[in-house]
């Protein structure tokens, strides 16, 4: 199962890029992925940050189940002025 990832804010610097393709090799939940794909070192000053998520532009609770094809926007809080 292949998804797009895309990052933002601090998750964009941290991962040099503002998406990527992701391949999955089981069905899981949004916060399951989300604890595994953290766990990278790129990611380590962003892991307690509290995200917000969309899928295919809509928000998502973390118990939403990633399917196939999806777009999974991962949101970090951010501040501007």
């Amino acid at each position: 199962m292949k998804i797009k990832v895309m990052y933002f804010a601090q998750l964009a610097e941290a991962a040099g890029v503002s998406e990527q393709e992701v391949e999955l090799n089981r069905s899981v939940t949004i916060s399951e992925f989300i604890e595994d794909f953290l766990s990278r070192p790129v990611f380590q000053k962003c892991r307690q940050l509290p995200f917000l998520y969309a899928v295919n532009e809509e928000f998502a609770k973390p118990e939403t189940r990633i399917e196939d094809g999806i777009t999974l926007a991962i949101l970090p809080p951010v501040a501007g002025g």
